[in-house]
């Protein structure tokens, strides 16, 4: 499979041109141009988009190239590239960032997309740390295991009803895409743009044009006769929302345009986490933990059966702050090794359950490195999503009323989609 690094080579190659011009033409150093062919660094949306132009290419297709998704998805794009393609005509899918009409925004969007968000994290310019507000310590510190406990039933997987398999073969579980925490009890969860751009590009049921992303809820382990049960749903996605463009009023050192992204679910009156944003939460040194889905499905099933069903916990510390120690920084980092899938997973504190991050990305060097967004520009774009308004809740059931009408088996049951593989006596 040609990697996004060969891609841009080749179109480069193609053209004629020396790895100096095209580094000229973008903006960039030949060093990390030459990273990029190299698969060693993941250009930002800008860049990224800013490549498409350059070699004539269409912009989403590059972008989610740039992004590296996820492999099970990309194994089913590539066998069924005609449903595929068909489903993103259809939609308006296949040209720009805003071309989504047939997503249904959510209703405190007024019907559009947020276009812009202003916002620039004070630095603390002329005033030291040590002079600014303390950070806010937790009322009463708990054990990693009872955070654990209270945080798990807010983190959401992202997955595709939509699988290939052998003739005869089942999947044991939906490919999951990323993770996502709940940050509104209307069912609003926070999640990575990419993954959103991700799950909008899933191609339908071929037969039935059903929409095959699903958002997959845990809930604490239930009694039932001599053990125990584990409530697991699976939820449709009612909306998406993305930040499109933003500024600042000063120097930004984070991304240029944040991966932040909203998705509103088929429930509410869903456990929501607490963004943790006042000032000097994130420090260097500081105890963190994070959760979600590394490697997506694959752990989940290692025994080759379903073996583990629920997020996995992992300890680290803050490693970095971006720029530097200051009461809120513009990004941070964790020493938490991260693969796919851990993409939108919460970063909180070790002894209470409050987010002062998400994952987002790592670096291709130091793998042991996650980048991470704080809390407090999540809360600025959720502001910015959700405009002070009301959601329409208008059919969206609750919470307990959908693990009221679950049944309770020891089978784990889902609909999947599944596209079955020829075999060789089949030809074709």
């Amino acid at each position: 499979m040609e990697t996004f690094g060969d891609r841009i080579r080749r179109l480069r190659t193609q053209r004629g041109w020396k790895a100096n011009e095209l580094a000229r033409r973008l903006g960039i150093t030949p060093a990390y141009l030459s990273q990029m062919e190299s698969d060693r660094a993941i250009p930002s949306e800008l860049l990224a988009r800013g490549l498409a132009g350059v070699f004539g290419q269409d912009e989403d297709d590059l972008v989610f190239a740039a992004r590296r998704g996820p492999r099970q998805i990309e194994e089913v794009l590539q066998e069924f590239p005609r449903s595929a393609m068909a489903y993103l005509s259809r939609t308006g899918r296949t040209g720009g960032l805003t071309q989504r009409g047939a997503c249904k925004p959510m209703v405190r969007l007024l019907g559009r997309e947020v276009e812009g968000l202003s916002h620039l994290p004070h630095l603390g310019t002329g005033q030291s740390t040590g002079d600014a507000e303390p950070a806010p310590k937790a009322a009463a510190s708990q054990t990693l295991p009872d955070v654990f406990d209270a945080v798990r039933p807010s983190i959401v997987a992202f997955a595709s009803r939509l699988t290939s398999t052998p003739v005869g073969g089942m999947p044991l579980f939906p490919p999951i895409i990323g993770t996502g925490f709940v940050v509104d009890s209307d069912g609003i969860v926070v999640t990575n743009r990419h993954v959103i751009d991700v799950l909008q590009k899933l191609p339908p049921h071929p037969v039935t044009k059903a929409r095959s992303d699903v958002a997959i809820l845990w809930r604490q382990p239930e009694p039932a006769g001599d053990g125990l049960v584990m409530p697991v749903l699976f939820v449709d996605i009612k909306a998406y929302s993305t930040i499109t463009s933003f500024s600042t009023a000063g120097p930004y050192y984070g991304e240029d345009l944040p991966d932040i992204g909203f998705v509103q679910l088929m429930v509410r009156d869903v456990p929501a986490l607490q963004l943790a944003t006042g000032p000097n939460v994130l420090r260097q040194g500081l105890d963190v933990a994070t959760a979600g889905f590394p490697l997506g499905t694959d752990p989940l099933v290692c025994y080759g059966k379903i073996s583990q069903l629920t997020p996995m916990l992992r300890r680290g510390v803050v490693s970095s702050l971006l720029p530097f120690p200051c009461p809120h920084p513009h990004g941070f980092t964790v020493d938490v090794v991260s693969q796919g899938g851990c993409s939108g997973s919460p970063v909180f504190l070790t002894n209470s359950p409050s987010v002062v991050g998400m994952a987002h990305a790592v670096l291709i060097e130091a793998p042991n490195v996650t980048l991470a967004i704080p809390s407090g520009l999540i809360k600025d774009a959720l502001n910015a999503c959700t405009n002070g308004e009301s959601l329409d809740l208008a059919g969206v059931p609750t919470l307990d009323s959908l693990l009221k009408a679950s049944p309770r088996s020891a089978d784990l049951r889902w609909d999947s989609f599944l596209l079955r593989k020829r075999s060789d006596a089949e030809g074709g």
